[in-house]
């Protein structure tokens, strides 16, 4: 009996800090992002870090999809990779000056309401980190402790 007691203790241990972690997505967020997106496979969501949502998603036509939902369910932007002859190549060639050894991963069009931007993420001399163009040109830096950044967990399966 003494044993089960502690197998018992152990297990909730174990499970607290990983159930206090998790956070359920509000009815009202969850109601506007089935509304459109009726068809998404693959959904995960993460709660960010001013307590809006983020939902990525598979979308057969546009593929993995990254939405930003304010706590009372409005969509503020999506996120969708872009590739080849899709990315800015003005904004590739300011890159490439300021970063000559850089490694280009991943290529994102942000759209929200008012705005179209680019999230162009790189590594640099081991650090993973962003660049974040407005249509016009001008940038900044996405550091490699952003939230952008921080959050991901990659599971793949073979």
């Amino acid at each position: 009996m003494g044993k089960m007691k502690i197998k018992t203790a152990l297990y909730i241990m174990l499970l607290f800090p990983f159930q206090s972690c998790l956070n359920t997505v509000p009815k009202v967020v969850d109601d506007a992002f089935i509304e459109k997106f009726f068809d998404a496979k693959d959904v995960v969501w993460v709660n960010g870090p001013n307590n809006d949502w983020i939902v990525t998603f598979y979308i057969k036509k546009f593929h993995y999809i990254k939405a930003y939902y304010t706590p009372i369910g409005t969509c503020k932007a999506f996120e969708i990779e872009v590739h080849d002859a899709d990315i800015p190549k003005e904004f590739v060639n300011i890159i490439f000056s300021k970063f000559p050894g850089a490694t280009l991963y991943n290529v994102f069009e942000k759209k929200s309401e008012k705005t179209t931007a680019y999230i162009f993420e790189l590594e640099d001399n081991g650090q993973l980190f962003g660049i974040y163009f407005m249509k016009d040109g001008t940038y900044h830096i996405i550091p490699p402790d952003d939230f952008r950044f921080t959050s991901r967990i990659h599971i793949e399966n073979d």
